[in-house]
């Protein structure tokens, strides 16, 4: 395993660990797009981990709203939580 090292890496990482969660039958439900604001939302994704990851100012805006939302209809209980976390 190699260090992430740019946003190609973020890119990739990400777009491995979704690909898991989706075909996860308990947290598909949970993590999974809506069809609608996938594109949107998956770069969304990138440039919240590359900013965090190197400053780069590349996300704006706050993640709780979307997430408070999507807990609503779609809650992430503590079994479905540690799931998730298994996938790291």
């Amino acid at each position: 395993m190699k260090d992430i090292e740019n946003r190609e890496d973020v890119v990739k990482l990400v777009d491995t660990f979704y690909g898991n969660i989706l075909k996860d039958e308990k947290l598909a439900p949970v993590f999974g797009p809506s069809a609608e604001h996938w594109d949107e939302h998956i770069v969304r994704v990138y440039n919240f981990w590359e900013n965090w990851l190197f400053q780069t100012g590349s996300y704006t805006g706050g993640m709780m709203w979307v997430h408070l939302e999507r807990h609503a209809t779609h809650p992430l209980t503590t079994e479905l939580f540690e799931r998730w976390l298994a996938y790291g």
